[in-house]
């Protein structure tokens, strides 16, 4: 979930260093933020959690229909003979069984046939672009976009030009623009999500919402994405509308990544720093949004400690960001971009080596 930052004033490398908690520290003056976060303060490192698959019984599973949860023609995956890798003409994103594909048989241009798939490891080179057309000749190792505004075809060109490919998706909230959002039970839909129209947080114990997240991590295998970004995983901290617990977020953030790790998909943990210690070892990899602005890098240190790549994002004045987040940003083996304005569609300055994409 994006938040709106317009006057940043950014901690120092020595207050986010790794190891800093910063608790319920507000932003410094001058950082307008849209979307405030609550802080429970609770040690989840020490939650305790059900297995993943248990909030949703095995007759809810069975009686998942994966083909309408994807509302993903063939036609979507592009032509055949632009999707190689999914056996051109062959795959139906609507015929695929969850689970039945063996990843290791996958080749998505991000899965080694023997190990499984690869993860970004620190120092990976990333480019976002979550709106539609993706700028595909930009120089790095992972691409980011958005998984219903683009297609196979996408995907097989990027793989081609030797890129890898996480797909995002909103695993938190009802988007009601999304060719599936009328799934989800009424009653698992709750509050508007602020500043956000059309989007709405789920309860993430519901059985229909898993049914939904199964139905697109199935979308994202069809389509050749060699990850997945799930978004708007930290409900439990917001005002949803239920009483989610950190157990409840925990037991569902690590049914995300199980589910997407069944399927070949490398995951990574968007934001919900309180619960990073208690998740890096499921996450492949980490997004964060404004942690130099609300003074909290230092909890992704569990990440990097394990040489798992930190995609981070900071929104404002990128001239004058460089200057303060960049010198930040590399000594903590981050790769972390400046877009400016509250807006991921592939124009930005990195940290990396001070240029500007595209």
């Amino acid at each position: 979930m994006l938040r709106r930052v317009t006057a940043l004033a950014v901690c120092s490398v020595v207050a986010c260093a790794p190891g800093e908690r910063a608790g319920s520290e507000a932003p410094e003056a001058g950082v307008d933020v849209a979307v405030q976060r609550e802080r429970p303060g609770l040690d989840v490192a020490t939650q305790q959690d059900a297995s993943p698959l248990d909030a949703v019984s095995p007759q809810d599973r069975g009686a998942v229909d994966v083909a309408v949860q994807r509302d993903l023609a063939p036609s979507d995956l592009g032509p055949a003979q632009d999707r190689p890798s999914l056996d051109a003409g062959s795959v139906d994103a609507g015929s695929v069984d969850a689970g039945s594909v063996d990843a290791g048989s996958v080749d998505a241009g991000g899965r080694d046939a023997v190990t499984g798939p690869v993860s970004p490891a620190s120092g990976a080179r990333w480019h976002i672009d979550l709106e539609a057309p993706v700028v595909e000749t930009v120089d790095a190792d992972w691409f980011d976009i958005d998984l219903f505004d683009n297609t196979a075809a996408v995907v097989e060109r990027l793989h081609r030009r030797g890129r890898r490919v996480v797909c995002y998706f909103s695993a938190g909230s009802d988007e009601d623009w999304r060719p599936d959002h009328g799934r989800f039970a009424a009653s698992a839909v709750g509050r508007a999500l602020d500043g956000w129209p059309g989007e709405r947080w789920l309860d993430v114990r519901a059985a229909s919402v898993r049914a939904v997240m199964l139905g697109r991590l199935d979308r994202a295998r069809a389509m050749g994405c060699d990850g997945v970004d799930p978004d708007n995983v930290d409900g439990y901290t917001q005002a949803s509308g239920f009483s989610l617990s950190a157990s409840d977020q925990l037991a569902y953030n690590r049914f995300l990544a199980s589910e997407a790790h069944r399927r070949g998909l490398v995951v990574g943990l968007k934001n919900d720093l309180d619960q990073v210690d208690a998740l890096a070892a499921d996450f492949d990899f980490a997004i964060n949004e404004s942690c130099f602005a609300y003074r909290e890098c230092g909890r992704l240190g569990a990440f990097v400690q394990r040489n798992k790549s930190v995609l981070q994002i900071e929104y404002g004045d990128a001239a004058r960001l460089a200057l303060t987040v960049c010198p930040g940003a590399r000594s903590m083996g981050f790769f972390s971009i400046l877009p400016g304005a509250d807006r991921l569609d592939g124009r930005y300055r990195r940290c990396s080596d001070g240029q500007s994409v595209p």
